[in-house]
C-alpha cells in the first residue's frame, strides 16, 4: 500500500493555500518520508517559517541539512513569499479540485555523508563498547569462579587448621558432645571423654583486639589465623580463688603499668571484648609463647606445671617460674619454629594470651642456674606464708630486664586465649 503525505497542520492566520513537500530523489528514506508532507500556509507566509515547520519535525540532527525550496527547477528564497519568488497559486476552484502547490526539498549531500560517518562510528564504537562489557562481563565471571574456587580452598584448608588444632590443642564443647555421642562408652573414661578444657573459636572483634595488642606491644608484621577462648572450669575457679584472696589485701598492693595494660587502657573500646581487668591487685593480660602444640594443650588443661620450666628453654635467668611478658615482640621470640599445617598454612607459631595476677613486683637481676640455694629462697618468698598464693606475700612475681615477669603459683595464671598467628606474607 502507497503511503501517504504527513500532514504539518497549518502555518499563519488564513492558511488556503495547500502545500505539498516532497524529497529530492536520492534523499535517503531513513531520513524522511519519502512520500513527502501536506501544511496550508497563508499567502503572506515566507518560505522560512515554512523551512522552520519542516525542521522542527526532522529534527535537530537532520533538519540543519535542509536547503532552500525548489520549485520547477528553480532555487526560492526563503526570506520571501510564495508570490515573492513568482510561484503560482492555485485559484479557489484548483484548491477545491485538490491541486497543491509542489515544492522540493534536499539535504546537504556532504552533511548526509558525514552523518553516516558519525553514526557509523557511533554504532562502531557501541558494538566495540558491547564486546568490550561482554569481555569484562566474561573476566569478571571467571575472577569470580577462580575466587569463590580459592575461597572453598581456603575454607577447606581452614578446616585443615581447625583440624589441626582440635587434634594437638583442643576441641570446642560442642565436638565434645558429638564425640561422646559417637564414641563407644568403652573408649571413654566414665562414661565420658577425659576433657579437662574446651576452645571456643573467638569472634572477628576479639581477633582484631589481639591483632591490636599484639601489634601495638610490638609485634609488627604477624597475621593472627584464628584465636580461640580457653574454656576450663578447674582452672578458671582456682584463678578466681587466688584473685579473690588479693583483692582483700589490695591497700598492700603497689600499682605498676603494664604495656598490654595501658594500651587497654588508651583504647577501651576495641579491647572491651576482652573483658576487664583489676588493675588494683595488677592483674594483666601478658604473652607467653610456646613452641610446641603439646605444651599449649597441656597449659590449657592442666594449668602451668612447674615440672616443665626449662623443658623447651633454659632453667630461667631471674628464677625458677612460669614466664610472660607485656612485650608481645619478646613472646615472640619463645614460639620457636614454625608448624607446617598445610600448603595454606606452612608457618604457623602458638601464642598464649593469659590473664596473670602480678600482684606486688620485685625487681630481678639474673640468677646463675648452679644457685640453687636464691633460687628456693626467691620462690619461698613470693609464696609467703604457709606456701599459699596470696597478699601477705612481700612480692608476688619478679621482673626481668623490665618486660618478663615471672611467675611462680599457676593458680595466680588463667591461660584465657590461644592464638595461632604467621608472619605476614607467611600463608
Amino acid at each position: 500500500m502507497e503511503s501517504q503525505p504527513k500532514d504539518l497542520g497549518e502555518i499563519g492566520e488564513m492558511a488556503d493555500v495547500p502545500m505539498l513537500l516532497v524529497p529530492m530523489p536520492g534523499v535517503p528514506s531513513e531520513l524522511v518520508d519519502p512520500a513527502g508532507y501536506t501544511v496550508k500556509i497563508s499567502k503572506t507566509c515566507k518560505l522560512v517559517g515554512l523551512k522552520d515547520v519542516l525542521k522542527g519535525h526532522l529534527g535537530q540532527e537532520i533538519g540543519v541539512m535542509l536547503t532552500d525550496f525548489v520549485y520547477d527547477g528553480n532555487d526560492l528564497n526563503s526570506d520571501l513569499t510564495l508570490k515573492e519568488n513568482n510561484v503560482p497559486l492555485p485559484g479557489p476552484a484548483a484548491r477545491r479540485a485538490g491541486e497543491k502547490v509542489k515544492l522540493i526539498f534536499d539535504l546537504q549531500r556532504n552533511a548526509i555523508e558525514a552523518m553516516h560517518e558519525q553514526r557509523y562510528e557511533i554504532e562502531r564504537k557501541l558494538k566495540l563498547e558491547e564486546q568490550r562489557q561482554i569481555e569484562r562481563h566474561k573476566a569478571e565471571e571467571k575472577r569470580r569462579k577462580e575466587e569463590e574456587e580459592a575461597k572453598l580452598r581456603f575454607i577447606e584448608e581452614s578446616k585443615g587448621l581447625q583440624t589441626w588444632v582440635e587434634t594437638n590443642i583442643g576441641f570446642s564443647l560442642a565436638m565434645h558432645r558429638e564425640m561422646e555421642a559417637a564414641c563407644p562408652p568403652a573408649f571413654m573414661v566414665g562414661g565420658r571423654w577425659d576433657v579437662q578444657h574446651h576452645l571456643e573459636l573467638c569472634n572477628s572483634q576479639q581477633m582484631q583486639a589481639m591483632s591490636l595488642l599484639l601489634e601495638r606491644t610490638g609485634a609488627r608484621g604477624y597475621k593472627i589465623l584464628a584465636a580461640y577462648r580457653n574454656d576450663n572450669a578447674r582452672l578458671r575457679r582456682n584463678y578466681e580463688a587466688a584473685k579473690s584472696r588479693m583483692q582483700m589485701g589490695t591497700k598492700h598492693i603497689r600499682r605498676r603499668p603494664a604495656a598490654t595494660a595501658v594500651e587497654i587502657q588508651k583504647d577501651r573500646q576495641s579491647f572491651a571484648c576482652l573483658g576487664e581487668y583489676d588493675l588494683s591487685i595488677n592483674e594483666f593480660p601478658l604473652w607467653h609463647g610456646t613452641p610446641t602444640t603439646s605444651g599449649a594443650c597441656g597449659i590449657c588443661g592442666s594449668g602451668f606445671d612447674i615440672n616443665f620450666v626449662g623443658t623447651t628453654t633454659d632453667s630461667g635467668w631471674y628464677g625458677p617460674g612460669f614466664y610472660f611478658s607485656d612485650s608481645a615482640e619478646v613472646s615472640v621470640g619463645y614460639a620457636g619454629l614454625p608448624h607446617r599445617v598445610n600448603s595454606q598454612f606452612p608457618t604457623c607459631h602458638i601464642m598464649l594470651l593469659s590473664r596473670v595476677v602480678i600482684g606486688n613486683i620485685r625487681v630481678q637481676d639474673r640468677i646463675a642456674d648452679d644457685d640453687q640455694l636464691t633460687r628456693d629462697r626467691v620462690t619461698a618468698e613470693c609464696f609467703g606464708p604457709g606456701g599459699v598464693f596470696g597478699p601477705a606475700s612481700s612480692f608476688h612475681s619478679l621482673l626481668g630486664q623490665g618486660n618478663e615477669y615471672v611467675c611462680m603459683s599457676s593458680q595466680q595464671i588463667y591461660p584465657e586465649y590461644v592464638i595461632i598467628y604467621t608472619t605476614m606474607g607467611g600463608y
